[in-house]
């Protein structure tokens, strides 16, 4: 059994030791975390676009996010993360239109598997967003075995074509299987992981905090 005290405590540290390098608190209360090796501080609380569990409901939550997004921001939040299989990039785009671009990170995913592909749908990613970059782009990792990280070599010739045009500035990878992503982070090549980590889902703690 773990306390709740005990869990955050936990959570710190091995978030310290995922190279999430604890940073300044603002007015807001807000706490700051480095990001990978990316250098970027990133809000301990980020605003995630994804509509899964609102299905029934896609219209209201899309008509909400501009008021969500801006009242996340007055308190501190700097990241928003969302992905062409959400539906909600275009939302996205128009609620973040008049703030300014260097005051927030913006993160979104690739789903393709070709390098023309990738290429493709981050330019129609950025239209939908109305920005000219994005922060960080995760490849979506849905492999089920360690060897998938090995093959998606043409994800990283891709998204380092896209930073030397100046439209992602760092690639990751995102997914929900901690064995996987620690070898994407082997690889040399990822600047980054997301992966679920809460008071049940502890897998990452071991798994991928220590590399």
């Amino acid at each position: 059994r773990i306390t709740r005290r005990d869990f955050v405590k936990a959570a710190s540290v091995s978030a310290a030791a995922a190279g999430f390098g604890l940073g300044a608190t603002t007015t807001s209360g807000m706490l700051y975390r480095r990001l990978g090796r990316t250098g970027l501080m990133v809000s301990e609380l980020g605003i995630g676009c994804s509509p899964h569990g609102q299905r029934k409901k896609f219209k209201p939550y899309c008509d909400a996010m501009p008021q969500v997004i801006r009242h996340g921001f007055d308190r501190g939040i700097n990241v928003v993360d969302t992905g062409p299989s959400y539906r909600t990039q275009p939302m996205v785009g128009r609620a973040l239109k008049g703030i300014k671009r260097d005051t927030f990170i913006l993160c979104t995913k690739s789903e393709k598997v070709r390098k023309d592909q990738i290429v493709a749908e981050l330019e129609k990613s950025l239209r939908e967003l109305q920005t000219d970059y994005v922060d960080v782009l995760h490849e979506h990792a849905h492999y089920t075995t360690v060897q998938g990280a090995y093959g998606r070599l043409e994800f990283v010739e891709a998204a380092e074509q896209l930073r030397k045009q100046g439209k992602v500035r760092f690639f990751g990878a995102a997914g929900h299987n901690p064995d996987v992503l620690a070898e994407y982070i082997r690889t040399g090549k990822f600047d980054t992981v997301m992966v679920p980590f809460n008071y049940l889902t502890r897998r990452p703690a071991a798994e991928l905090f220590p590399l």
